[in-house]
């Protein structure tokens, strides 16, 4: 007889990688574990929050279908998808704010309705994030990035190359000298295929 069952086969957290610019923390915290307060902000949709409300997780405001969500999908997201000439961010979302301590989580919609006030829901009791660095400091929260220890040399590099193109600039688009009143049109002297400036001397004319 053939019978079915469930089986847990994982059952290990989930992660999700969290913009830095949606992320705050106590000032002077060094690390999530001795912060007193930090703070997620999120953006989430109509049904995910009447989701979240059907599992007495929030608790909504009655007026919520009065509301229409005017945060776009993500500040910082859209500007780098501008970056690429992104432009259509018609999809608006509801904004929320999610400030956790140790030993309690409270959840502000809009920034004007408290939807969730309770303990933390978390049987280790500690704020659910984790710091990533690239080059940990000590007594710093945010670290060294991969780029910072050799911007120097990468902005002298910048430098260089910048420097070369001006310097071809001005081989390909000179400056020049002339005697005053010996031209009827200086824009003669404009760089030009198979161009031709008629003078008294050519001694009239020289490169600067």
């Amino acid at each position: 007889k053939e019978e079915e069952e469930e089986t847990t086969l994982n059952d290990d957290p989930g992660f999700e990688v969290i913009d830095i610019m949606d992320f705050f923390i106590e000032p002077n915290a060094d690390s999530i574990e001795n912060a007193r307060w930090c703070i997620h902000r999120k953006y989430t949709t109509r049904k995910s929050l009447e989701a979240m409300a059907a599992l007495d997780i929030y608790n909504l405001p009655v007026n919520l279908d009065k509301e229409e969500p005017e945060a776009e999908i993500n500040e910082n997201k859209k500007a780098r998808m501008q970056a690429y000439d992104i432009k259509d961010f018609t999809v608006k979302r509801f904004e929320l704010f999610e400030y956790w301590e140790d030993d309690r989580i409270i959840v502000v919609l809009e920034r004007k309705w408290v939807i969730r006030d309770e303990p933390n829901p978390f049987y280790h009791g500690k704020k659910p994030f984790i710091n990533v660095v690239f080059t940990p400091m000590p007594f710093e929260f945010y670290g060294i990035g991969a780029i910072e220890p050799i911007m120097a040399l990468q902005d002298e590099l910048n430098e260089r190359r910048n420097q070369r193109l001006d310097y071809v600039q001005r081989v390909l688009n000179p400056m020049w000298l002339s005697q005053r009143a010996n031209f009827d049109d200086v824009t003669d002297l404009l760089s030009r295929p198979g161009g031709v400036v008629l003078c008294n001397s050519v001694d009239e004319i020289k490169l600067l």
